[in-house]
């Protein structure tokens, strides 16, 4: 009885691990490109994001900076809510909620800052320590984002 016990205790951890783990990556088979770029989201698996408008529309995107493009270029839609990748899980969690890191990288395709979402801010701190950066909340990376996107997508950056 004892291993019977042992045994369906095991095969439902596994099946709640795998459960989880299929569930995680449910936008990324319901949305495997980037809206905006066409970028494979597995590849952006750690910053890709799917955002909510308050019309009940989604629109997935690989990371925060084809997000502000949408947004840029589509000001007439309303978001109501903001889904993001934890950089250490590739779970999406809440990007209000996330601990945001931004650091400079001038090799980066997006632009010469990335902005990364924890959701744990100890594991932002320790990312800090190896790669450098500073914290910021989400509306400081949604700024920086709508920054860049202006830029490239703005006649003369305006």
């Amino acid at each position: 009885m004892k291993q019977r016990t042992i045994v369906l205790a095991v095969i439902g951890v596994v099946s709640l691990v795998g459960g989880y783990a299929a569930f995680g990556e449910a936008d990324i088979r319901n949305y495997p490109e980037c809206h905006t770029c066409g970028t494979s989201r597995r590849e952006c698996s750690h910053d890709r994001m799917v955002v909510e408008y308050a019309d009940g529309t989604k629109r997935a995107e690989c990371g925060l900076h084809c997000a502000a493009d949408t947004l840029l270029t589509q000001p007439s839609r309303q978001p109501k809510r903001f889904r993001v990748a934890d950089y250490e899980s590739k779970r999406l969690i809440d990007a209000d909620k996330a601990q945001w890191v931004v650091y400079d990288n001038r090799n980066q395709c997006r632009g010469s800052t990335v902005e990364l979402a924890f959701a744990d801010g100890k594991a932002a701190d320790r990312f800090i320590a190896r790669y450098g950066g500073k914290r910021i909340d989400f509306g400081g990376a949604l700024k920086i984002a709508y920054y860049e996107a202006a830029a490239r997508l703005l006649p003369s950056g305006r």
